[in-house]
């Protein structure tokens, strides 16, 4: 099957690009993380009909997963999942693994004998999606499609604040070497890029992220992320229990041969957003990557100041990340 490398939607402000990526933000988390028992499912309804904001919200999802096609959807509203379903798209034919209506499973024939299956259908609470019910049971038989949504979707926002990063500290990264040729090449004023050692405690952000990371970073992981306020960019590490930060500084060349160091603050923001996304392309460039990314306004800040109109791109070759994009794609 032939799959493009390489998709991008543009288009005028208010015309759903940015609703596409909140609809993939809102399915993301309800697969994998689920939701607590008694809580609302945070959906916003259709504001401009007038019973729009009455009725469940449907999504589909139409995934290859290691040669297999899958075809996910569901709908809910505020307090329940009103419908879910899985299909196995064969070549010829549908297979559908479980159709969820009106308190019913309808599993297929193949798994309808499996008794743990039913089980936990029956612990699946009105709010919680089967999918990701099952997989919290142990029960392996829809774990792909569970982890495409938890391993392979990464979605990137211009705010987003947990993202890997680890590669541009670590010198024997085998990446580290060719982003930095990279941002050479684009003509930043780059020459590299490091760390800085901050106390993780000192820096700004809400107690609630914090907590967040804290619960979320696992030993030996680190990841990126964004002190909004003073828009300085931050890796954290968890090392034996305990959150190592580094603040990411960038090194420019001076004429008497030295480095000067600056804060990404004092960067450009067609810099900044290129240092934003040049990991995902780095990443999608090597063959063995299996990630889909979904990156929400990826030209937002550079158009601000070093880029024409939108409506010429992807066209505008005066855009940085233009000519980051076209340099690691290469048109055909």
């Amino acid at each position: 099957m032939s799959i493009l490398l390489f998709y991008g939607f543009y288009g005028g402000n208010a015309s759903g690009k940015t609703n596409l990526f909140k609809a993939l933000n809102f399915a993301q988390p309800l697969v994998v993380k689920g939701t607590q028992p008694g809580s609302m499912i945070a959906i916003e309804g259709f504001r401009l009909d007038s019973d729009g904001l009455d009725r469940p919200s449907r999504f589909s999802f139409e995934l290859l997963i290691a040669e297999e096609i899958y075809e996910f959807s569901f709908a809910v509203s505020r307090k329940s999942v009103i419908e879910e379903k899985l299909v196995k798209v064969l070549s010829s034919s549908e297979k559908v693994l479980y159709d969820r209506r009106n308190g019913m499973p309808n599993f297929d024939l193949s798994l309808n004998k499996d008794q743990f299956l039913h089980f936990a259908f029956k612990g699946t609470r009105d709010n919680q999606l089967f999918l990701n019910n099952s997989v919290s049971q142990g029960i392996d038989t829809f774990r792909p499609v569970y982890d495409w949504f938890r391993d392979t979707l990464e979605l990137v926002a211009p705010d987003s604040r947990f993202t890997s990063f680890a590669q541009f500290f670590d010198v024997d990264h085998p990446l580290y070497s060719t982003m930095n040729k990279m941002l050479s090449a684009l003509d930043t004023g780059i020459v590299h890029l490091g760390g800085e050692d901050v106390s993780f405690e000192n820096i700004s952000l809400p107690d609630s992220v914090k907590l967040r990371l804290q619960e979320d970073v696992k030993e030996g992981e680190s990841v990126r992320l964004l002190a909004e306020q003073v828009n300085e960019h931050f890796m954290v590490t968890c090392k034996n229990g305990e959150l190592l930060a580094k603040k990411l500084m960038t090194f420019h060349p001076r004429k008497d041969g030295i480095e000067a160091k600056f804060e990404m603050r004092q960067e450009s923001d067609g810099s900044q957003r290129i240092i934003d996304l040049l990991p995902v392309f780095l990443d999608l460039s090597v063959q063995s990557s299996g990630k889909v990314y979904v990156i929400d306004a990826v030209i937002q800040r550079a158009e601000r100041r070093d880029s024409p109109p939108c409506e010429d791109w992807p066209r505008s070759t005066g855009t940085t990340v233009y000519r980051l994009v076209k340099s690691l794609m290469r048109e055909d």
